[in-house]
């Protein structure tokens, strides 16, 4: 009797079985942010990704975020993970410098494998450059929004496994607000450019409709004056 080999698709069927299991478990619960609760599928991904990342389900379901439609890190959790899993010899850290409006934030570490510095700069130039000032946060905390940044470029520069393929919340978040006030811009244009336009049909309009001459006046009657006046 010829022998049947098991092919290597089984394990991973029996793992992803297990791994539902789990999750359908999981999202009965109440302490797990609102986003997974109940909804199994939710779960069955964070579980996946927790695996990939070797570290807590409750890790990243706390700090995997959904922004516009897309999951993404704080960017807290990704110096953390950069921090922990990355190839520096010790914590990313920052220069900053800078006055009100000026501001700008270095994040650096050292590559432990070859002792070298690498580093990437964030300023309120790049900022008001690509939009993200839209924000609000780029005026009331702006150390701390351009630490973000620059943490996050560093990371993705020299250890893009620690973000998982992912953008930072902060990202999606400066991303979207910055489209949305590109949108509102182009509608006011738009707006502004419809209001012209239709000026200049009306003004069109008026050219084009000939004017009615006014009519000549009536001839005077004859007036009659007293009967000595006819003879």
């Amino acid at each position: 009797m010829t022998e049947i080999k098991k092919t290597e698709a089984a394990p991973v069927m029996d793992a992803a079985e297990t791994q539902w299991r789990f999750a359908s478990a999981l999202a009965k619960a109440t302490i797990i942010p609102k986003q997974y609760q109940g909804q199994p599928a939710n779960c069955f991904v964070a579980i996946d990704m927790a695996r990939r990342l070797n570290t807590g389900v409750m890790e990243i379901m706390q700090n995997c975020n959904v922004i516009h439609g897309n999951p993404s890190f704080s960017a807290r959790y990704a110096i953390a993970m950069a921090n922990k899993l990355g190839p520096f010899a010790g914590p990313i850290s920052f220069d900053q410098k800078g006055t009100r409006g000026n501001e700008s934030v270095t994040a650096y570490a050292v590559v432990a494998e070859t002792g070298k510095r690498v580093e990437f700069t964030a300023d309120m130039a790049m900022a008001k450059a690509e939009g993200w000032t839209s924000n609000p946060k780029y005026k009331s905390i702006p150390f701390v929004m351009l630490a973000y940044r620059s943490s996050s470029f560093l990371i993705k520069l020299y250890c893009p496994e620690v973000l998982f393929g992912m953008q930072t919340t902060e990202e999606l978040q400066d991303v979207g607000m910055a489209k949305a006030v590109q949108s509102t811009v182009l509608e006011d244009m738009n707006e502004q450019i419809a209001d012209g336009h239709k000026g200049e049909i009306a003004e069109a309009q008026e050219e084009e409709t000939p004017s009615t001459p006014d009519p000549e006046p009536a001839a005077a009657a004859p007036s009659i004056g007293s009967d000595s006046d006819l003879f």
